[in-house]
């Protein structure tokens, strides 16, 4: 199916083969089929040219539209827009070269800057005003997806569908002021939130991971408890997709704080044993005064023993006291061959008293020995009553001697 200028041009073509293939052919036939052929290229080159009738309407449009915008104020960008676009379109038509491509281009752009003009046309008719949300439509729409995938997840699903929501209201010529408005402020909170970046918890993971592998029975209990209420914390943020980035990093520094204050049970088992030792002494050996002093910090040393909180300074100084008390023990004073000798004598026989003792029945009969010793105790305080004790004996030694010796003579 042809239209009326290529059949035509077509009919000459084959005139032309006709009269060419005729050796018959008379120098008339030549000649009407030469301006035949003529008649058809010119035809033909005729049919050849871009229609632009469609762009012409479209300038006329574009032209109504630029009049009826400059009925309202702000519409200045708009205006200079379209007739930039009118201007590129008459010169495409007035170009006798321009090719379908260029006047394609031409008419695609004005029909979409006459769209743009109708529905701000419309908008500023029916009162609704839609100029913020557009403006704040066209910057949502550069926002990258590389930027969104620093953002909190949260955030980004809530910029994605109050972006589609504006893109909706836009292209809804019912929509009333009310929506426009509703869905600017959606959108413009939505991208003020893009600054909230996801935190980055490597440092705190790694952290949590080295708590986890303590054993929180070698630390105070009160230190290992508190540590394991900011971990709870450590773990919360950890598992919060949305944590912000200052939400990790104060929590990453408290989690190190708690950390450092934790603190090392300390070891007992001197105390212990001293303690054991202590209780196996018979009171009944050792003044009153002295034993109650060991009593009182031997209770004491008790009480630090069973406090789970007890430091590493208070246990050494537990068992520092504890020594000390046992040291000063003084023994009791015997009463055993005490006064002053058999059958009221006095020294007779060589003696100093009974049995060969100074007569001082105060002093202990038994000395006490430290722990590590043989009895495993601590030397006591009557040290210097058992040397008492030695010297008296001496003493009864060198009078028997002189004794003797004044029989003699």
């Amino acid at each position: 199916m042809y239209d009326a200028k290529t059949a035509f041009c077509l009919s000459g073509d084959r005139l032309n083969k006709a009269v060419l293939n005729n050796i018959n052919a008379s120098q008339v036939e030549v000649n009407e089929a030469v301006e035949a052929l003529k008649a058809a290229k010119a035809k033909f080159d005729e049919a050849l040219v871009v229609d632009k009738s469609d762009l012409n309407k479209l300038i006329e449009n574009a032209n109504e539209a630029i009049n009826k915008l400059n009925k309202y104020s702000g519409t200045e960008k708009l205006v200079a827009k379209i007739e930039a676009a009118v201007l590129e379109a008459k010169s495409v038509v007035n170009d006798g070269n321009a090719t379908k491509e260029v006047v394609d281009a031409a008419s695609s752009k004005l029909v979409d800057l006459i769209a743009e003009a109708n529905e701000k046309l419309e908008e500023l008719e029916n009162g609704i005003f839609k100029t913020h949300l557009i403006i704040a439509v066209e910057e949502a729409n550069k926002v990258t997806e590389g930027e969104l995938s620093n953002v909190v997840p949260v955030v980004v699903s809530e910029f994605k569908a109050a972006l589609a929501e504006a893109q909706g209201l836009l292209a809804n010529s019912n929509a009333t002021q009310d929506q426009i408005d509703a869905s600017f402020a959606r959108l413009s909170k939505a991208m003020q939130m893009l600054s909230f970046e996801k935190g980055d918890k490597q440092y705190l993971i790694a952290l949590v991971e080295r708590i986890d592998a303590l054993d929180g029975n070698n630390y105070i209990k009160s230190t290992w408890d508190s540590l394991q209420g900011v971990l709870a914390v450590a773990n919360g943020v950890i598992a919060n997709e949305n944590a912000l980035e200052a939400e990790v990093n104060e929590t990453y520094t408290n989690l190190v704080r708690a950390f450092l204050e934790l603190r090392l049970k300390p070891n007992k088992d001197a105390l212990n044993d001293l303690i054991n030792k202590m209780e196996s002494l018979d009171s009944s050996k050792y003044t009153s005064e002295t034993w109650a002093v060991l009593e009182a910090e031997l209770a004491n040393a008790k009480n630090v023993l069973n406090n789970e909180e007890a430091t590493s300074e208070e246990v050494d100084n537990a068992e520092k006291a504890l020594r000390t008390a046992f040291d000063g023990l003084l023994a009791n004073a015997t009463d055993d061959n005490n006064g002053s000798g058999n059958s009221g004598s006095n020294g007779n026989n060589g003696n100093n008293g009974n049995g060969g003792n100074s007569g001082n029945g105060n002093k202990p009969s038994e000395k006490p020995q430290k722990p590590g010793n043989n009895s495993g105790l601590p030397q006591t305080g009557g040290t210097s009553s058992v040397l008492a004790v030695v010297f008296g004996g001496i003493l009864a030694a060198g009078g028997a001697l002189l004794g003797r010796k004044n029989k003699k003579k």
